[in-house]
Order: structure tokens, then C-alpha cells, then sequence
């Protein structure tokens, strides 16, 4: 995103550069000056600066348009281009990388709701292995019945660590996904 946004500089100062070149070119000028030559040719170098019949003066304004498509409208045009190809680019980052917050925030939530009902699973699994257990010392059911329950017990534990460990990955993607969400200035 920081290599998009260094890219606009150049092409900001390339399309106002191209504008003012496209603006019309005023000059203002002036000249005062003597002849040396008298109406009649006698006298080549007036005698006194304040002779006013020698002086010479011009005023004027000079204005060049181009007309039609002229190269720095190209220019301009081509920046333009360039700069609107950049913004569609970003709008592309964005839009990935909040479709990546979205995909990372709805797999954290799952992975928290599968943790969840694994220790819901388990604790369940313990209270019915601690009843077993009691029911053992009263001589009403089987050891067996016991060591099922433990594995029961043992499977929902492994299913827990993995929920956890898929939430744990979702907290990492959720952070580097947010982390590569730029700020707005």
C-alpha cells in the first residue's frame, strides 16, 4: 500500500506539471528607444534625450494557445490514467484485505464455538466417568464402563487442544490482517 501511495507523488506532480504547460503562454513587453534619423535625413543622433520627435516606444502583449490535443494534454491524460489505475489498485488491496479480516474473524468465532463445546464435551464426559466411578464402588457397574468414559474423556481433550490451536492460528491471521489494513490520513 506504501509503494502505491509513493507511486502517486510522481504522477501528481507529472499531471500538474502537464496542466500548467497546457495553459496559455502571456508575455507583456515593452521598449523605449531613440532613431537616429531626422524626417528629412539631417541629422543622424538627436542633439538632447529630451527631443521627443527621436523617441520610440513599443507596448504589446503576446498570447500563445495551442489549440487541439496538444502533448501535455496527452501528459496529462496519461497521468490521469496512470493515477486512476493506482486507485483501482488500492481499492483491490482493500477490498482483499478486508474480505481476509472478515474470513479470519468468522474463523476465529468458529474455532472459539468449537473450543467451547469441547469443554462443554468434557465436562460432561468427566461428570458421567465420576458417576460411573461411584456406581463402580457400589459394585453396580463394570471397570470397563470406567476406562470407556477416560477414553471419551482423553478424545474430547485432544478435540479441545485442537480447537485451541485453530483459535490460536485465527487470533495470528486476524492480527497480521489487520496489521496490513492501512490507516486512513
Amino acid at each position: 500500500m506504501a509503494l502505491i501511495e509513493a507511486s502517486r507523488a510522481p504522477l501528481r506532480t507529472q499531471q500538474e506539471l502537464a496542466r500548467e504547460q497546457a495553459r496559455p503562454d502571456v508575455a507583456v513587453f515593452g521598449s523605449l528607444g531613440t532613431n537616429g534619423l531626422e524626417g528629412s535625413m539631417g541629422r543622424s543622433i538627436p542633439d538632447s534625450a529630451d527631443d521627443v520627435n527621436h523617441l520610440t516606444w513599443v507596448i504589446g502583449v503576446a498570447a500563445e494557445v495551442n489549440l487541439g490535443k496538444t502533448a501535455s494534454r496527452s501528459q496529462d491524460e496519461a497521468a490521469a490514467a496512470r493515477l486512476a489505475a493506482l486507485d483501482a489498485q488500492r481499492a483491490v488491496i482493500l477490498r482483499d484485505v478486508a474480505r481476509e479480516i472478515d474470513l479470519a474473524f468468522q474463523a476465529l468465532d468458529g474455532a472459539r464455538r468449537r473450543l467451547e463445546q469441547a469443554k462443554r464435551q468434557r465436562d460432561a464426559l468427566i461428570r458421567k466417568r465420576n458417576l460411573a466411578q461411584a456406581q463402580f464402588r457400589q459394585a453396580r457397574t463394570e471397570e470397563i464402563a470406567i476406562l470407556g468414559y477416560d477414553i471419551e474423556v482423553d478424545n474430547v481433550e485432544m478435540e479441545r487442544i485442537d480447537a485451541l490451536q485453530a483459535a490460536r492460528e485465527a487470533e495470528a491471521r486476524l492480527r497480521l490482517a489487520l496489521h496490513a489494513y492501512p490507516e486512513e490520513r
